[in-house]
Formats: structure tokens, C-alpha cells, sequence
């Protein structure tokens, strides 16, 4: 924990030097917390992250703001044994916001970036993060793991630029810090960054051992992630069954990227004989998921499905997955 600390202290001290007035003010709050003692950054500061989806629905319907904004991102990542659900992300996200909780306030931000709405995004990130209050940053330091996962997607944002600065190289930091207390879906996200090497140390063997490592929780990222993998050869020989196993197993857990991938998984006929009704199904559950390419390729999969036989032998050919 102190190595952790000590680390995010110099990133954080690198950060200011480039960083607007705003965002050092930012900066000094939590490094003041992370000066605040030995007690600060505790692996065992994130009571969500071992509890069951039944313990921590039931504190969430028990009116807890943490434990409802808990369970919004455990439905918006499919944590914890559970498929994707937008709606139920939206709706204890609402919760959780309604009483100023900070990790509910991120929530909102997010909700507002689904819906392509930065005025709103922008309106409750800055609750969360501002200057003014600095609760989620000084929970983050406590050694929140859910508070560094939210550090991190707001590294990844511009939704509050000029202030704060779009900066992967923390965002991975964070992804990492909150990885190490446990958060799977943070271990993919840092995964990928290991794998791709643009912000961190390139390590594709690695970054595949942590995403095969989150796969035996079943999280949707983590079989969307490792599809690719398998599909591209990123740390692992190419193996198109592989691929596809992993692919059809997010796409089950409303992965909505992996829905798309599935669909032309089958279509081209990648470990499988061309499969127009399954193409047409993951291509279906896309389009009804809201993935701006699936409508179109739903309707030329479902046209091929009528007028061809069930099974179409063809023979396999290799396709480009779609990022994320």
C-alpha cells in the first residue's frame, strides 16, 4: 500500500506541473490525503468488492447511497455474476445521486454520457470531483477501490476540460490501484492498456493473464477482451474457437460490442460454419441494445436467414472485431 501511495504521489505531482489552476486545487486535495497517514490506502477500504450480489442489493434496498451506487456499477459492468442491465444502472445510479453521494454523482455523469448529454455529464462530474468538496477523490485515498475505478474513467473523459485534462497515463494508474483492491472490471481495463502498451509498459502475456484471471468471474469485458485476444494472437497463439467461445459468452451478458463481434463472427463463418440465424440473433440483441451499426447489419443477416438453409458451409475467413 505505502509503494502504491508513494506512486500516485509523483504521478500526481508530474499532473500539476502541466495541469490548470482547477485541477491543482484538485491535486492538493488528495495529496493531502494521501499525506493524512499510514492509514490511508487501505486494501480493505472497498466493502463492496468481496460482499455477494445478494448482500449488496439488500443494503442498496435498504436506502445505503454507497451500496446503491455499488450495485449501479456492478449492473452497468456485469459484476458479480449478473448480465448487463442499462435500465437498472440508470435507476440506482438515480438513487444513489438523489441523496449526493459522490460515488452516485459519478454514476449520473455517466448516465449522462450514454446519453450524449455533456451539459449533464459535465453538471454531475463536477459534483463528484469538484474542488469545492473533494469527496470521491478523498474516499479514492482512503483506498476506495470503486472511487479509483471512477478516477479512472474520468481520465479517460474530456468531460471536464479545460479544468482537468484527458490523461490516460493516470487513468491507467488508477485502474491499476483499484485492480490491486480487487475491482475486476478495473484488472481488464489495465489489462488492455498492457496490452496495447500506448500509456503503460507493453506487455501482451501479461495483460492476457489478467483478462483470463477476470474471465473466472464471468465478467463481460473480460470475455469480450479475451476473444480479441485469442482472435489477434495478443499474448496467446491465434485460436478462432477460442475467440468465438469467449465472444458468445459476453455477447450473453448483454457485452454490446461483442454482440456485434458474435454476429459477424458467424456471418463470415470465423471456428463455425456461416451461421445466419445466430448471426442475425447477436446482431438482433445489438440493434436492441442501441449499437448505432447493428440495425443494418440485423436486417441483411435476417434477410440471408430467410433465404438460406440453416447451415451454409463455407469456408472460414478471417474478419476485423470492432473496437471497443
Amino acid at each position: 500500500p505505502c509503494s502504491i501511495r508513494m506512486l500516485v504521489m509523483l504521478e500526481l505531482i508530474m499532473f500539476a506541473k502541466s495541469a490548470g489552476p482547477i485541477a491543482r486545487v484538485w491535486n492538493i486535495l488528495l495529496l493531502a490525503s494521501l499525506f493524512a497517514g499510514a492509514s490511508a490506502f487501505s486494501l480493505h477500504a472497498s466493502p463492496s468488492i468481496d460482499m455477494s450480489f445478494d448482500n449488496v442489493r439488500s443494503r442498496a434496498e435498504d436506502n445505503d447511497p454507497y451500496y446503491q451506487a455499488a450495485l449501479a456499477f456492478i449492473y452497468l459492468n456485469g459484476e458479480k455474476g449478473q448480465k448487463i442491465s442499462i435500465p437498472q444502472f440508470r435507476s440506482w445510479a438515480a438513487k444513489s445521486s438523489a441523496q449526493a453521494h459522490p460515488l452516485g454523482l459519478f454514476a449520473m455523469g455517466y448516465v449522462g454520457q450514454l446519453d450524449n448529454d455533456p451539459n449533464k455529464t459535465k453538471r454531475f462530474y463536477r459534483r463528484a470531483f469538484g474542488p469545492s468538496e473533494g469527496k470521491l477523490i478523498k474516499m479514492a485515498a482512503e483506498g476506495d477501490a470503486l472511487a479509483s475505478y471512477c478516477l479512472g474513467r474520468l481520465f479517460l473523459s474530456d468531460a471536464l476540460l479545460p479544468e482537468i485534462p484527458k490523461d490516460p497515463r493516470l487513468a491507467a494508474l488508477h485502474f491499476r490501484i483499484a485492480a490491486d483492491r480487487g475491482h475486476e472490471t478495473s484488472r481488464v481495463q489495465y489489462a488492455v492498456f498492457r496490452i496495447e502498451g500506448k500509456v503503460v509498459d507493453k506487455n501482451e502475456a501479461e495483460g492476457f493473464a489478467m483478462l483470463l484471471q477476470a474471465s473466472k468471474k464471468d465478467l463481460p469485458a473480460a470475455h469480450y477482451f479475451l476473444g480479441r485476444a485469442y482472435f489477434e494472437g495478443f499474448g496467446v497463439e491465434i485460436n478462432d474457437n477460442r475467440a468465438l467461445v469467449h465472444m458468445v459468452a459476453a455477447a450473453e451478458l448483454n457485452y454490446q460490442t461483442a454482440q456485434l463481434s458474435a454476429a459477424q463472427f458467424y456471418a463470415k463463418g470465423v471456428a463455425s460454419p456461416v451461421n445466419w440465424e445466430l448471426a442475425a440473433k447477436y446482431a438482433g440483441m445489438a440493434a436492441a441494445s442501441g449499437h448505432a451499426k447493428a440495425g443494418e447489419l440485423f436486417k441483411e443477416y435476417e434477410k440471408k436467414r430467410l433465404e438460406s438453409p440453416p447451415l451454409d458451409p463455407q469456408p472460414s475467413v478471417r474478419v476485423t472485431v470492432p473496437s471497443p
